[in-house]
């Protein structure tokens, strides 16, 4: 698995007076709705690895909407491959 990485650039401001505006932030926030709750896995040297234990993040507005879960991983804890 390897991972697409672009580099961070900001977006120019965006005019929400126009209709096309709007419509493309609106379907844009729809998409990520659609990725809330995923898990991750952890790759180590190209491979999934599921760990015994999990970080699980929230949206702090919304305590019960779960953002993501991701493993954790510390040094010496046994993993899954």
């Amino acid at each position: 698995m390897e991972a697409d990485v672009t580099r961070f650039r900001n977006e120019p401001p965006a005019n929400f007076s126009l209709e096309s505006n709007r419509r493309a932030m609106g379907e844009a926030l729809d998409d990520g709705r659609r990725h809330l709750g995923g898990h991750h896995p952890l790759v180590i040297d190209g491979k999934e690895v599921t760990s015994l234990t999990s970080i699980t993040s929230v949206n702090p507005a919304r305590a019960h909407q779960i953002i993501e879960q991701c493993q954790e991983l510390a040094l010496g804890r046994p993993t899954q491959p």
